[in-house]
């Protein structure tokens, strides 16, 4: 039959008692402080992971924003180019029409006074020519001033008309 022992129970709540107090501080504390640190050093991993995180996402959005403003001043480069070629392409053009027309007017200017220069001279002609015809003709010949006067008559009389 069983018998409890008083002496047995005492012993064992004793022993039991001694193994609690011996394992509380010489295993769970170390344990519990190894825990402890394990946890706070996973934590402190886990802040620098989110924080190096947010960096690299703020670097991310920096960089973007970056590429979008150099994007940004490329199109303004190159409209601004396109509107330099085009107002050197227009004053090329403007020039060049103006080359052309002081050309022309020039060259207008010129045919006018070589076609005045030709009139004077087959007036010249043919007032000469009439005169050696009257003289011939009429068999006299005419004065230089006689000459004159008639060539001048004639002259007159073709400018007229």
């Amino acid at each position: 039959m069983i018998s409890i022992n008083p002496y047995e129970i005492v012993m064992q709540i004793v022993n039991f008692s001694v193994l609690f107090f011996l394992l509380k501080r010489f295993l769970f504390k170390p344990l519990v402080e190894f825990l402890d640190s394990r946890e706070a050093q996973i934590q402190g991993s886990l802040d620098d992971a989110k924080q190096s995180k947010a960096s690299a996402e703020q670097l991310l959005q920096d960089q973007e924003a970056a590429l979008k403003e150099s994007r940004l001043e490329m199109r303004e480069m190159r409209k601004q180019a396109e509107r330099s070629i085009q107002e050197e392409r227009e004053a090329v053009f403007s020039k060049t029409r103006q080359d052309i027309e002081s050309r022309l007017r020039d060259s207008q200017k010129e045919v006018n006074q070589q076609i005045a220069k030709a009139k004077k001279q087959i007036l010249d002609f043919s007032g000469k020519l009439s005169v050696t015809i009257a003289e011939k003709v009429t068999q006299e010949t005419l004065s230089d001033e006689q000459h004159g006067a008639v060539v001048n008559r004639y002259l007159a009389k073709a400018n007229q008309e």
